[in-house]
């Protein structure tokens, strides 16, 4: 009995030094060896730092159960093995990692969210079955993930051919994508998405889909690997409407051989040097303003263009420039005519008259006026490039068409004056009798061909080739005014004098047959020239001016006639091809008289009663001033006396009943 409760005793004794804080013994008090103090921190990016300390003997490890928000609890996310070596209290750390996509998802809830660790030890005993600790528990609100970098656009640029350029700064940080936004206006919030590129290392990109008629901003966004998105309104950057180039001058119109010549100034475009696309040459028809499209020119160096007109025709043009982007500019409008000018005074009178020049249209004058310059009887010369007009105390003065380029050219003033066949030079006589010479193309004064000596007297000259000219002169070495008066012919110096006709009276000193005004005939076969008080006579010549035959001219073969010798402007005036001559008379009246060589070689016929100053215009019509209106006029020489004469310039002409007008020769 005694050695019973001895034994009793002995395991009562054992029983109180039992190890209960053996992980390994399913009866141990679990409080010896759960882990304690779990505490959780953000460390940034979905990355959460856990500590704790251990507590007890030696066990297999640590289990870490995670809850994410509303979620179930996500058990062993992790399992840590215990070390031999790390003594109690020690503390333990661990890095949980969250998918960021999962972490921003969470953060997208409006309700704040908490994300719960727990942790346990865990022991594996011999039965196979696992002890557990107690947990400790850890609560943790998260901290968003780092949004994108912050980037902005940096340039935009574009160029012909037509594409714009968009550049901007890089982002690697969790990239996924760039987002590229578009406005017409400066409108952050209704932007559009323009452009999505999904290569970090793609920091710019061309696009051809664009208009810059508007304006254009762009905004630059990031989107992450997670889904967020950085998009700054002050990212922007932005290119203006590209404004419509500056106009072009329409510089001027000219108006020649039968076509208008258009001169404009070079384009200047005011984006780019190449975005030149075209000029269009516009017709705008009056008066509505209707466009017709004449002409397309789509090199931009070419800046003048030609048009094939009718003749008497007013016309308005413009130019427009084009770019390339759709933008537009138009010209100023200038009007042109295809009608002849005319040279007009206002009054004919010894001190002259400032000369005027218009275009005889019905609506377009182009009205030019060239003042103080006291001209007398203008006419065109050079094929109508130029006006000559006698002055007062000068040769005379030359003008441009349009009245510009005034030039005087000093010397005697010419008192019976003729051009050769281009009207660049001329020969004359002055007051003194002495003959001239004046190239009007270079010269600023006359040159004398020949002076009077022993008073031979010169007058109608006359050139009639390159080198010679056709006069008339008095050879008396004793009295002024008396002795023969014959035609000669000589060389531009005054040499080579040849004899064309001379008569020389019984004496000397006597007044001899007077032969005037000769005018040799665009053939160079016949000379018109009047015998002082007789008749107007044809003289037919040799190429040696030795005479073949002369015959005198008569009103329809009955009545001697005789020519006016007229001041300034010459009377007796071949036509272009030289078969006709128009002359006019002074008797009571002023009267016009063609010869027409076809017709009857011995006679001429009545053109126009009341008319004198007459030229040729055409191969069929002469101009002339009609004495009954004081204006100038207009006949067909095929009209019969009778018919009225057209008057030059209309009634509803600025310049109508002007005094004198001359018709520039059709351009």
């Amino acid at each position: 009995m005694r050695y019973s409760i001895l034994v009793l005793f002995l395991l009562l004794a054992c029983e109180e030094v039992r190890d209960w804080d053996n992980p390994y013994d399913p009866r141990s008090n679990r409080e010896l060896w759960s882990p304690v103090d779990l505490s959780t921190i953000n460390e940034g990016e979905g990355k959460y730092k856990l500590t704790w300390l251990r507590k007890g003997r030696r066990f297999d490890g640590f289990i870490i159960d995670r809850k994410l928000a509303d979620d179930n609890w996500q058990d062993s996310i992790k399992t840590i093995k215990d070390t031999l070596e790390i003594s109690d209290d020690s503390e333990y750390t661990f890095i949980d990692t969250i998918d960021l996509k999962i972490l921003v998802n969470k953060l997208k809830s409006s309700d704040p969210i908490e994300f719960k660790y727990r942790i346990y030890a865990y022991a594996i005993m011999e039965s196979g079955d696992t002890n557990k600790s107690n947990y400790s528990s850890s609560i943790i609100e998260p901290d968003a993930p780092s949004k994108p970098d912050e980037i902005k656009i940096k340039s935009i640029k574009y160029e012909f051919p037509k594409k714009m350029t968009v550049e901007w700064g890089k982002s690697s940080k969790n990239f996924k994508s760039y987002l590229i936004y578009h406005s017409f206006i400066d409108d952050f919030e209704n932007k559009t998405l323009f452009k999505t590129i999904y290569d970090s290392n793609i920091i710019s990109f061309d696009t051809s889909t664009f208009t810059v008629l508007k304006e254009n901003w762009f905004w630059i966004g990031v989107e992450d690997s997670m889904g967020q998105k950085t998009i700054l309104e002050n990212s922007v950057a932005s290119i203006p409407i590209d404004n419509a180039p500056e106009p072009v001058i329409l510089d001027t119109i000219i108006y020649e051989n039968n076509k208008y010549i258009l001169n404009w100034s070079l384009a200047n475009m005011n984006s780019l040097a190449d975005d030149f696309s075209s000029y269009v040459i516009e017709e705008v028809i009056m008066p509505d303003s209707l466009l017709n499209n004449i002409e397309v020119i789509d090199k931009k160096n070419e800046v003048q263009y030609l048009i094939n007109i009718e003749l008497d025709k007013e016309s308005h043009y413009r130019i427009k420039l084009n770019d390339h982007w759709g933008n537009t500019s138009v010209s100023n409008l200038r009007p042109s005519s295809s009608f002849q000018k005319i040279t007009t005074l206002n009054f004919l009178r010894d001190i002259g008259d400032d000369l005027s020049i218009f275009n005889l249209g019905p609506k377009l004058f182009f009205p030019q006026k060239v003042t103080n310059v006291n001209a007398k009887f203008p006419v065109w010369i050079q094929n109508g490039k130029k006006i000559f007009a006698l002055t007062e105390g000068a040769m005379g003065i030359v003008v441009n068409e349009n009245g510009s380029g005034l030039r005087k050219i000093l010397g005697e003033e010419p008192q019976d004056i003729s051009f050769n066949k281009d009207q660049t030079k001329a020969v004359y006589t002055a007051e003194n009798h002495n003959l001239y010479y004046v190239d009007l193309t270079s010269s600023d004064g006359e040159i004398t061909i020949q002076t009077q000596i022993n008073n031979e007297w010169f007058s109608n000259p006359e050139i009639i080739s390159n080198d010679e000219i056709i006069y008339t002169q008095i050879k008396n070495p004793y009295l002024n005014n008396l002795g023969p008066e014959g035609i000669f012919v000589s060389g531009l110096d005054g040499n080579n004098v040849k004899t064309v006709l001379l008569t020389n009276p019984v004496n000397k000193s006597l007044k001899g047959v007077r032969y005037l005004m000769p005018r040799m005939s665009p053939l160079k076969d016949k000379i018109l020239y009047v015998k002082e008080d007789e008749s107007l006579y044809v003289l037919e010549i040799d190429v040696n001016f030795n005479i073949i035959s002369n015959n005198i001219l008569k009103i329809d073969g009955i009545d001697n006639v005789i020519p006016e010798e007229s001041k300034y402007f010459r009377n007796i005036r071949w036509s272009p091809d030289g078969t006709k001559a128009i002359f006019w008379t002074k008797d009571a009246d002023y009267n016009l008289y063609i010869y027409d060589l076809n017709a009857n070689p011995s006679e001429v016929k009545l053109l126009q009663p009341g008319a004198r100053y007459a030229n040729w215009i055409e191969q069929d019509k002469v101009l002339f001033r009609f004495e009954n209106a004081q204006a100038m006029f207009t006949k067909n020489i095929s009209e019969p006396p009778t018919a009225s004469p057209t008057p030059l310039i209309n009634e509803e002409h600025p310049a109508a009943n002007v005094p004198w007008a001359q018709l520039q020769p059709r351009q």
